[in-house]
């Protein structure tokens, strides 16, 4: 995930950024933006760095009709 910001209605935008910074090459996904409750932009996502080697390994899938 990138977040760019924009501070006059949307004609420009800042530099996008990741928003995390754990340095860890893992999977930052399902990530959600929400308004907190003090009115500032939160984000959370869940995180790979505790999933062990093979475990992410691709699994087939299909559809049913």
């Amino acid at each position: 995930m990138t977040i760019s910001r924009s501070f006059d209605r949307g004609r420009t935008w800042v530099q996008p950024f990741v928003p995390h910074r754990d340095g860890v090459k893992a999977e930052h996904g399902f990530d959600s933006l929400f308004a907190a409750r003090d009115g500032n932009l939160a984000a959370v996502w869940l995180g790979g760095r505790e999933m062990k080697p093979g475990a992410g390994d691709p699994c087939p899938m299909g559809t049913v009709k």
